[in-house]
Order: structure tokens, then C-alpha cells, then sequence
């Protein structure tokens, strides 16, 4: 779906009920995808104010983190994710990218591996991701990403 398509509908959802908990996150993601990641975390930090158990709007906010380079900050949202939903893998991969860029390689390698375990998809993402350059040589780093056979 188009950006300017899941605004559109998010917008609608919003029209018909302000404090809707799928039109909210919706509406934030599509303002992200449109490029203000400064904007759309302002919108998923209201969100959360009203929907604190929202696991997949606390990755929202850890992305936004991520890309305004808040690692810290991207750190706590992800833990939150993960407070809502232990089996979240999204939430750990990044939370493993925020911990990358801290250099705390063990919880990152630690990260990775339960979000590639939950979902093998995620190894191709990981071998691609920036956030991992500092553990492109790391064998345990080399290990998680190599292709499944």
C-alpha cells in the first residue's frame, strides 16, 4: 500500500473515531513513510499516551528513534514493545539495530538471533541493514545471517 493511500485511509478511520487505536498508528506510520519521521513520532508518542499497550505503535516509536538517531531512547520503546508483547520479533530486531549503534554487541547478537528465530525473513534484512556494519566480521554476527539452506 502507497503512503499517501494508508494516510488516506487512517485519516478516515480518525474521522469516525478519533481515539482509534488502528487509525492512530496507521496515521503516524503513513506520516513516517512519508519522509517526517520528526512529525511521526510526535503523533505515535500521542498515541501512546491513550494506547500504552499498543506493541506495534512502541516499534513505531523505536524506528522514529532509530532514524533521529535516539538509540538510547529506541532501547526503552523497543523494551516497551516487548512489555506488551513478549513474542513481538519486530521489536527485538530493532532493538538489536538501536544496540548496535550503542556497541553493546552481545545483547545485539542476543537480539538478532530471537528476531531471526521467530522469523526467518528477517536474516536477509539483517545481512542488509547499516545498523549492523560495526559486527559485519563478528562470527556470531556471520553465523545468524548466513542463508538457510
Amino acid at each position: 500500500m502507497e503512503w499517501k493511500t494508508l494516510l488516506e485511509k487512517a485519516e478516515a478511520m480518525l474521522q469516525e473515531n478519533p481515539k482509534d487505536r488502528k487509525g492512530g498508528r496507521l496515521y503516524a506510520q503513513a506520516i513516517g513513510g512519508l519522509g517526517n519521521s520528526v512529525e511521526a513520532l510526535r503523533l505515535i508518542t500521542n498515541h501512546l499516551e491513550i494506547h500504552s499497550d499498543d506493541a506495534q505503535a512502541w516499534d513505531l516509536k523505536s524506528a522514529y528513534l532509530i532514524a533521529l538517531e535516539r538509540y538510547s531512547d529506541a532501547v526503552a520503546a523497543s523494551e516497551q514493545a516487548l512489555l506488551s508483547d513478549p513474542t513481538f520479533d519486530i521489536a527485538y530486531y530493532n532493538r538489536a539495530c538501536a544496540l548496535a549503534h550503542l556497541d553493546r554487541e552481545k545483547e545485539t547478537i542476543d537480539d538478532l538471533k530471537v528476531a531471526i528465530d521467530c522469523d526467518s525473513d528477517l536474516r536477509g534484512f539483517a545481512r542488509e541493514d547499516k545498523s549492523f556494519d560495526g559486527l559485519r566480521k563478528h562470527p556470531e554476527f556471520l553465523r545468524l545471517v548466513e542463508p538457510a539452506e
